[in-house]
């Protein structure tokens, strides 16, 4: 049996044809895409959309969610990561490498956010992350804080998510293996964040405010990271209950989780 994605085919819309040519039928074959809940409106995944260079580094990762937010060397700072690799079980990511708190670490940005993006009035991000135990971890900026978040530094995570302040988590925390950081920015200005379920105790603060531009591999203070990042996901909404079971099912059997 053989299965191919039709040229014309959206994510999940799969044939399965029987030997011969003979019989086809839909598949749940990678049934269930990101973009198969409303509302995404960013999705990156590191086997998707890569162009690469001359030097095999990555110049732009393509949004998949169709609202158009690609990340690119926005800024034109040259600090680009490399190829993907093969990383968290068995599949690639887009490796981030930053020696220092400086701001010479690898990094993507998108610098013109379309209306669909910044004119939600709440939003959900699963970011996945492949783990690693050393500091920096200035992993992105997806805020209106221009000071940038730290996820985390000192061992407690300051986010600033679709969120004009940057609060402060009081759980510590690490980022020493593979994870799934989710986020949540509700209307009223309320963030929340977990590191696999488990709630980072961010303070209370700060209004929704979305994000003037955005940032992966870095932050708007400078701080780079050394992580690799096989997949994020963003929501113009927060996901009900059966919605964000239904992507932790889909990570699950992709990365490996158990969540």
């Amino acid at each position: 049996v053989t299965a191919s994605m039709p040229a014309n085919a959206t994510p999940g819309a799969v044939t399965v044809t029987g030997p011969g040519g003979i019989g086809t039928l839909a598949s749940a074959f990678e049934a269930f895409w990101p973009t198969n809940i409303t509302s995404c409106i960013q999705w990156l995944r590191a086997d998707l959309g890569v162009t690469l260079n001359g030097s095999s580094k990555i110049t732009q990762w393509a949004d998949q969610s169709g609202t158009g937010v690609h990340m690119t060397d926005a800024h034109s700072l040259g600090l680009l990561p490399a190829q993907p690799t093969m990383g968290l079980n068995g599949k690639l990511v887009v490796p981030f490498n930053s020696s220092d708190y400086g701001s010479n670490g690898d990094r993507l940005d998108n610098t013109t956010l379309p209306a669909g993006f910044t004119g939600v009035t709440a939003a959900e991000a699963f970011l996945i992350l492949g783990g690693n135990s050393a500091d920096p971890n200035g992993v992105w900026s997806y805020g209106g804080n221009a000071a940038g978040p730290w996820l985390p530094f000192g061992g407690n995570v300051y986010e600033s998510f679709f969120n004009s302040g940057r609060p402060t988590g009081s759980a510590t925390v690490s980022l020493a293996t593979p994870c799934e950081y989710n986020c949540q920015a509700s209307s009223g200005g309320n963030l929340t964040a977990f590191i696999n379920k488990v709630s980072v105790g961010l303070a209370a603060g700060g209004t929704l405010n979305a994000p003037p531009n955005i940032t992966i591999g870095n932050n708007h203070s400078g701080g780079g990271c050394l992580q690799t990042v096989p997949e994020l996901a963003v929501y113009g909404k927060i996901l009900s209950g059966a919605e964000r079971a239904r992507f932790r099912l889909y990570e699950n059997d992709r990365y490996g989780f158990s969540l």
